[in-house]
């Protein structure tokens, strides 16, 4: 029975850090491009504030913007973890009823169809 939970917990430490290596590099990889592109954008906004190519009042315009761009900014990264916590969820539901089935197998018992959790 131990060999049995150790394999599952086994199963389900992998599940779950494929799937948080994988996401995590996803929202590493887009942070790095967005905040390189917010970045950039609010040097362009310095420069041609500087420049006299701005107003003041097109400068709050343009910061207004700036922040509009970092809430969709912070906004799609939370997206991102929100989904990572949902496939989190499906393969340790998914692992836990296959052991589960499998238990009831190895005695003899049909399971049900065990369906995932909604999320």
């Amino acid at each position: 029975m131990t060999e049995i939970i150790n394999q599952a917990a086994a199963q389900l430490t992998d599940a779950v850090s494929r799937i948080l290596e994988t996401d995590a590099e996803m929202v590493a990889g887009y942070s790095r491009v967005k905040a390189r592109t917010i970045s950039r954008y609010a040097l362009l906004i310095g420069e041609a504030y500087a420049a006299g190519e701005l107003s003041e009042e097109e400068l709050r315009a343009e910061v207004e913007e700036l922040d509009r761009m970092a809430e969709r900014f912070v906004r799609n990264i939370r997206a991102l973890a929100h989904t990572a916590i949902e496939r989190v969820l499906a393969a340790v539901a998914e692992t836990l009823r296959g052991l589960i089935g499998a238990s009831a197998l190895a005695r003899g018992a049909t399971p049900p169809e065990l369906t995932l959790p909604r999320l």
